[in-house]
């Protein structure tokens, strides 16, 4: 067993150019396996699997990541207005509030149906 990271190990930069249809083909490849074009790149042309990957999410799971996010915040709102309303603090609620809170959920739902893939 070596010792050192691998990183370490790799004293060679190999560099290519390619054109924009290329380019697009390889990130969305490296996109799909979760991994960089680096580390993608390396596992097709030398067919080894670096230890140490910097793993990725796919674009679509990282708006999924952020869509979750947001909706976590929307019902931390809801859930304070609920408690208020529980305990008798809540006698007047704006009607601009429900409206804000409606137009969050219904771009929350568009993105997240693009996220899949599917038309809002």
């Amino acid at each position: 067993m070596s010792t050192g990271t691998d990183k370490r190990q790799r004293e060679f930069v190999i560099s290519f150019r390619v054109g924009g249809d290329e380019y697009e083909h390889i990130q969305t490849e490296a996109d799909q396996a979760g991994v960089t074009v680096g580390t993608f790149a390396r596992d097709v042309l030398v067919n080894a699997r670096a230890p140490r990957r910097v793993r990725r999410p796919p674009a679509a799971k990282a708006e999924l990541v952020r869509i979750l996010g947001e909706l976590g915040k929307i019902g931390s709102n809801v859930n304070q207005l609920a408690h208020k309303a529980n305990i008798g603090q809540l006698r007047l609620l704006d009607p601009m509030v429900l409206l804000q809170l409606q137009d969050d959920l219904e771009e929350l739902r568009d993105a997240l149906m693009t996220a899949l893939g599917r038309q809002p």
